[in-house]
């Protein structure tokens, strides 16, 4: 992972129901499609939070401008998270495991 991404905050919107900040980053000097916990990573030194209660949505590479949009979910707490995120972007994002089926 290459330190020389910009990280550029476009918005940003807070829901004190749910204690949860909406952010829409955009990632300069994209010269490869990142990985989920890369993009993570790097959102979550640049603004110094906790990487545990982020939850990255969804994350549009474009190559010929060699930048991502993403957007995120920051819960301010570890109990918001879990009672309201949807549990795929859970597993997705790394933060819970998947469950095993069990063959019969």
């Amino acid at each position: 992972m290459s330190s020389s991404h910009s990280v550029e905050l476009i918005s940003e919107k807070i829901n004190n129901f749910f204690s949860v900040k909406e952010l829409v980053v955009k990632i300069d000097n994209v010269y490869a499609p990142l990985k989920r916990n890369e993009i993570r990573e790097i959102v979550a030194k640049h603004f110094m939070i906790e990487i545990s209660q982020l939850v990255l949505v969804k994350a549009e590479h474009k190559i010929n401008g060699h930048y991502v949009i993403c957007k995120f979910r920051y819960y301010l707490n570890k109990d918001a998270l879990m009672k309201y995120e949807k549990k795929h972007l859970l597993i997705r994002n790394g933060l819970i495991e998947k469950p095993q089926k069990s063959k019969s």
